[in-house]
């Protein structure tokens, strides 16, 4: 019996071995159908650091009405056929292709609406956003994943300046 046991507890260290996890947890091969949004739960911002600072609350202007934080971003595929290679991601201002790398333990976002500063005049004037998932214009930036659990995505990147995104699902 003890046998048993000692085989059965072998076989499952071995299964959980080849599975690569996130910094903070969860399995990378979850990645992508985890960071993808429905209309009930959309991606929030709980933090935008730059270099140790916290910097949420300078994104955007004092004219952008109701909480400015609250559904921040949506992920969806475009196709179905294309299922696990691009994602079309969206926040108020800007747009982003994204996509998964180096086995799914970093996302890159390549801005598809939107420059440095995105302004969008309205009735009640005009709301300016930065670019938090390419804040310096380059072509394509690439964040290391820290955590992606169904609540929470932790997003880090080096560039001339450090960066740290926190995203939450209510």
């Amino acid at each position: 019996m003890k046998n048993k046991i000692y085989i059965l507890l072998f076989i499952v260290g071995l299964s959980h071995s080849g599975c690569k996890k996130y910094p903070e947890g969860d399995f990378r091969k979850q990645g992508p159908k985890t960071f993808i949004t429905d209309k009930k739960a959309l991606w929030s911002l709980a933090l935008y650091e730059v270099n140790g600072i916290d910097s949420t609350y300078l994104i955007q202007t004092p004219l952008t009405s109701g909480n400015f934080y609250k559904g921040f971003l949506s992920s969806t595929y475009p196709d179905k056929k294309e299922y696990g290679k691009l994602i079309f991601c969206s926040n108020h201002n800007y747009s982003y292709g994204t996509r998964f790398i180096n086995k799914n333990s970093e996302i890159s976002f390549i801005t598809a609406r939107g420059g440095p500063d995105q302004c969008i005049n309205s009735q009640s004037g005009t709301s300016c956003q930065r670019n938090i998932f390419n804040p310096e214009g380059i072509a394509e930036i690439i964040f290391k994943i820290q955590k992606l659990k169904d609540k929470e995505c932790i997003l880090t990147c080096q560039l001339t300046n450090n960066y740290k995104i926190i995203l939450t699902k209510d």
